[in-house]
């Protein structure tokens, strides 16, 4: 998975629709912009390294509005 694959894993509406591949990379940027890395959404998560991957994992409850 990417890093954006994995921060919208799961929050895909249900119904058919679906949020666009830019709209999601643009949210990514978004979190990681005001979590204050550079992380390419685009990157595989394995590639990344372990400190990356949990700020993933913050972008992620980010973009569900958890109270972190």
């Amino acid at each position: 998975l990417t890093a954006r694959e994995n921060i919208f894993l799961g929050q895909e509406p249900a119904r058919v629709s679906f949020i666009p591949h830019q709209q999601e990379t643009d949210r990514a940027r978004e979190l990681f912009t005001r979590i204050g890395v550079e992380i390419d959404p685009d990157a595989l998560c394995r590639d990344l390294t372990v400190a990356e991957q949990q700020v993933v994992e913050i972008a992620k409850a980010l973009a569900q509005d958890a109270r972190i």
